[in-house]
């Protein structure tokens, strides 16, 4: 499925029947099918028990969810086989982990994703 989003809105902390979603991407002005992408974040590894967490989350959403994000310090080799194809793994670093940040700008500059594929 392709996605073309010209306006977006980020919400936080939106809450749903299975819990707290950390960030809702959606379409700020929506034709028909609001399309939207859930992402969760984990200050630590991620478990399978996580990759869980936002399979339900996605499940909930239905139709109008595109992907679930799973952003952790590291992954679970075996949950995160498991749920390849389903949900996106991305693991956090740091560029420069000694570096003493102090606006919001060092932190965006510093924080590096990268995709899992196991």
């Amino acid at each position: 499925m392709s996605l073309i989003l010209k306006s977006l809105e980020v919400l936080g902390e939106k809450a749903i029947p299975q819990g707290h979603i950390d960030l809702l991407i959606k379409e700020a002005i929506p034709r028909g099918i609001s399309q939207k992408i859930i992402i969760e974040v984990k200050t630590g590894n991620a478990t399978e028990k996580d990759f869980e967490q936002l399979k339900s989350y996605v499940d909930e959403i239905g139709k109008e969810c595109i992907t679930g994000i799973l952003i952790a310090s590291d992954f679970s080799k075996k949950a995160t086989k498991r749920y390849r194809e389903t949900l996106i793994p991305l693991k956090y670093s740091f560029r420069n982990p000694s570096l003493d940040i102090a606006s919001f700008n060092e932190w965006k500059d510093n924080i590096k994703l990268d995709r899992i594929d196991f």
